[in-house]
């Protein structure tokens, strides 16, 4: 589990960013949750394309959108990274 390996690692998952479906747009359900959800019941089923994409903090996994609607930061202002194999 990614959770599981970031904790380990010293890190965080900042769990208002996810992965999710890809189709016919580039967001689609299901949301791929990066830390145990018991919310996320989507069923996953042959045939769907999803991305896993872990967004990972140096410390808190807090967040807030900035003002300009776009740039996502931590709550302690520490480095975010989206890993990509």
């Amino acid at each position: 589990m990614v959770e599981r390996e970031v904790r380990r690692d010293g890190f965080s998952v900042v769990q208002d960013l996810c992965g999710h479906g890809i189709g016919r747009t580039i967001h689609e359900s299901p949301q791929v949750p990066n830390y145990p959800d018991p919310r996320a019941k989507s069923l996953l089923s042959e045939g769907l394309v999803i991305t896993v994409e872990p967004i990972i903090a140096a410390g808190t996994g807090r967040q807030f959108l900035d003002a300009d609607g776009w740039t996502v930061r931590t709550a302690d202002r520490t480095q975010v990274r989206l890993i990509s194999p």
